[in-house]
Formats: structure tokens, sequence, C-alpha cells
């Protein structure tokens, strides 16, 4: 695909996320199989560097010209492009999804992006994508344009994120434009759904955390170990009948846990070891109830002990469950319907276990609160599986 980055005049190169939005993009058409792209900017303004460091394996090409904000398209005849060849041409500091290059890139050339408003007068189009015969270098008009908008009607489901997401591109070149722009990428860097608290507690404090680290040489790697050590070292503090501090332990571990993802796919750093990060997070939470366990077997007896395997049991299950449904329907269960995305909010994990023990802990109960996460880990198999086997015996989709 032939593709064409063009820098404004005067605007300056943005950066957001740890990178310029210039190296966003070439990250982003890298990943979707672009070898090339041409680099258009003023002599004066120089293409900033390459901060990320991973391979990448576009070739840039810079065109340093005059660039009149009213002729952008006009130096594309100066471009060795193929004639006959539609090229994508968009703004060096446009915020554009990898989706988003996809719909436009699937309409018959030549076709413009506009805004939400249909806004295309001029230079108000967000990309292009046309052949250069499409572009009449005398009047500086497109023959026979089409015109598309992103909204909510575009909405599509993201595995990685296990929901639904609404296509974004959007122009940064101010505060407000900033603003907007790490809303977009923590929001489109949260799995989808979450339970109450990592819904509305944490994201406020992980995304803060995310932004900082962003201009750091922190990796997500990094995070992901140090959250596995406070985890195990939550394990320690149950061990020891230190409940306070095991509580606030695992609470800093469940946030980092969420900083590495989002940190990892705001910066494009998504490695193997982010691939087996869930597999990694079932053994230090775990842990956290056969510490548990441990501690309560001294004063209870052995029951502590049932009752720490069986919510280590019920943890299992509802996992194993999730991915078999998962794989069967292509859809998590939790996003079948209004009720299941309700039920999500308040099921048994481990961020709604802990403010279950906290609360038996402050009535100056923990055994009660230990066994309280039992009764609500088996409550949420149960619901899950019920859930499931009705989803699994209908035909209709998923409301």
């Amino acid at each position: 695909m032939q593709t064409v980055i063009f820098k404004r005049p005067g605007e300056g190169w943005t950066r957001i996320g740890g990178m310029s939005l210039f190296e966003r993009n070439l990250r982003y058409l890298d990943a979707a199989g672009v070898k090339a792209a041409w680099i258009v900017h003023s002599p004066e303004e120089i293409p900033p560097p390459i901060e990320i460091p991973r391979p990448l394996g576009i070739e840039p090409a810079f065109h340093a010209v005059d660039l009149p904000d009213s002729k952008i398209l006009d130096h594309l005849h100066d471009i060795d492009l193929k004639i006959g060849d539609p090229v994508l041409v968009f703004d060096a500091n446009l915020l554009i999804e990898p989706h988003v290059m996809k719909i436009l890139t699937k309409e018959p050339a030549p076709c413009l992006l506009t805004d939400e408003k249909g806004q295309s007068s001029g230079t108000d189009w967000l990309a292009a994508w046309l052949k250069l015969k499409d572009f009449d270098h005398e009047s500086g008009e497109i023959h026979d344009v089409n015109r598309i908008s992103l909204g909510m009607n575009r909405k599509y489901y993201e595995e990685e994120l296990r929901g639904e997401v609404v296509p974004y591109c959007r122009k940064l070149s101010d505060k407000q434009n900033m603003r907007d722009g790490w809303r977009l990428l923590h929001d489109r860097s949260a799995k989808r759904p979450a339970d109450f608290v990592e819904k509305y507690v944490d994201p406020p404090i992980e995304d803060r955390i995310v932004q900082v680290l962003c201009d750091t040489p922190v990796t997500p790697n990094q995070v992901t170990l140090f959250s596995l050590v406070i985890g195990f070292v939550g394990a320690y503090f149950f061990y020891q009948g230190s409940f306070y501090w095991g509580l606030l332990a695992a609470w800093i571990a469940i946030i980092l846990d969420g900083v590495d993802g989002k940190l990892a796919r705001i910066k494009l750093m998504t490695s193997p070891l982010g691939e087996i990060e869930h597999v990694l997070d079932f053994f230090f939470e775990n842990s956290w109830y056969l510490a548990l366990a441990a501690f309560f077997a001294q004063t209870e007896g052995s029951v502590a002990w049932v009752v720490g395997l069986s919510i280590t049991t019920c943890d299992t299950l509802d996992k194993i469950l999730g991915a078999i449904f998962g794989k069967i329907k292509g859809i998590t269960l939790d996003e079948m319907s209004d009720f299941d995305r309700f039920f999500r909010l308040i099921g048994g994990r481990r961020s709604i276990y802990l403010p279950i023990f906290l609360g038996f802990l402050l009535a100056g109960e923990p055994y009660l609160g230990f066994q309280g996460i039992l009764v609500w880990a088996l409550f949420t198999v149960a619901v899950h599986f019920v859930r499931a086997i009705y989803h699994l015996a209908r035909r209709n989709p998923p409301a």
C-alpha cells in the first residue's frame, strides 16, 4: 500500500504515549505490512527520532518542500508514486488507529475520511484514499470523491480487549486535543469488561501511572515482574497474619497488573511475556488464598485448607469454563447479555474478594471473611455455569 504522511507547517511534531505520532503511525503501518512511506514536511521541520527500542520494518522516505497548508495534495505529483495505484494520505499529527486505515482503504478510491459531522471542505478531511489521476492539479479538486465518517455505527469487536470499541481518528494539536488523545489511548488500552473495582476505582490510578511511565525507560515486562514480586509479598503478609499489609500489597499488585498491559498497548511493546501474563497472575492470586488457609489452619484446623483449596478450585473452574465458552462462541460469556455484563461487575474475582475480606476484617471477623470469599466464589461459578448452558442452548445472537 502506497502511503504519504504529511506534516502541516508550524504545528510541531505532536508527542503522546512515549513517542511522536509520527513514529506511532509508522509502527501501525509496519504492523499492517506496509514496507515504505513518504514523509512530506517543510525543510526547517526535521522529523523526530524513533524512540521505542524495537525494530521498525518500514522504510520512511523524506520529501522536504515548502508546504502551504492549502496545497497538501499538490505535492503528490512530485513523489515517485504509481499513478494507477491508490495512495493513503494523512496528517503526521493524526492519532489514527489501524482499524480506521482498514475501513478507509476498503472503500473505492477516491475517498475522504471526514470528522463525525461529515465535513471535508478544504483540508478539513482527516485522511484520503485516492489515485493521482483523481486529483486535478490545476483546480485542487478531487473528482467524484466519496466521503465517510466514523461513529457508533462502525463499532467492532476487539478480541484483545474482549469487547466492542468505536474506531477513532483525532487530530492532536493543542491541549484540549491532547486530553482527548490520552482519553482515547487509555480507553483503547483497557480490557473489557471489568468488575466494579477495576472499572470505577483502579483506572484513574492506573492511567496516571501509565502516563508517567510512558516517558521513562521502564518497560511493561519490568512492571509485570514487579507486580509478581509484590503479589507474592502480599501472600507472605497473609501467611504471617498481617492482613492489612497483605491487602495493601495485593491491591498494589492488581494496580500494577493493569498498568503493565496498558503500558504495553500504548507504547506498542507487547511481548511473549504479556501473552502468558494471565497464567502468572493465576499463581500469585491463588497464593493469597492458600497463604490465608495456612494461617487460619493454625487456629481453625484443617477445614481452613478446605476453604482455601475450594476457592482456588472455583477460580480454576471459572477460568476453564470461560475459555471453553469463548472458544465455542467467539465472544466472552461476560459480553453475551446485559445481565452477564452486570454480573461481571460483582462476580467473584480478586478485586471483589479483597473488599469482601476487608469488610469482615474491619468487623473483627477475618476468618468469616475468608469463608465469605468461598461462598461468593461458589455462587459465581454456579451463575456462570447456568448462563453458559443457557447461551449455548440458544441460537439467538447475544443481546
